[in-house]
């Protein structure tokens, strides 16, 4: 067990986006590794969660994983997760595939962008996301 993942993040809007604009949002949870994960070689890593967007924009998310020296782990097939603008309580899934070793967390950035002729973001627009779940699958080695 990992514990909880935690976040909050305001803007104070309304905020005027002009044609292709874009908003980035990046976070690392990290500090995962310990002497049981260090025994797994990942070949396979699901997130997912439940999303709501109630912004006028679409947004790409997409997930990497990390090292315990915070590096991307790099020769791993990944499939991102576009939401919709305005969509209610989406099934979120990203999946990674390939060999996962030293994995110490994930890597999560996710790419807001304005439609043609622009968009206003208001004080009551956000994007929730909720019950995280994240399954793997590999090979665990260990001496006994």
């Amino acid at each position: 067990n990992i514990g909880n993942i935690q976040g909050r993040y305001s803007f104070y809007a309304p905020l005027e986006l002009k044609s292709g604009s874009k908003i980035m949002f990046a976070t690392t949870i990290d500090g995962w590794s310990n002497e049981e994960i260090d025994a797994i070689t990942i070949k396979n890593l699901n997130i997912q969660a439940n999303v709501t967007n109630n912004i006028p924009l679409d947004i790409d998310i997409y997930a990497y994983p990390v090292d315990v020296f915070g590096n991307r782990i790099n020769d791993v097939e990944i499939t991102g997760f576009e939401l919709a603008a305005n969509t209610a309580n989406k099934p979120l899934n990203i999946s990674i595939t390939g060999e996962i070793k030293r994995f110490d967390g994930i890597y999560f950035e996710a790419v807001a962008t304005s439609p043609e002729g622009g968009s206003n973001l208001n004080p009551s627009e956000f994007i929730h996301l909720q019950d995280f779940k994240i399954t793997i699958s590999g090979n665990y080695i260990t001496n006994f």
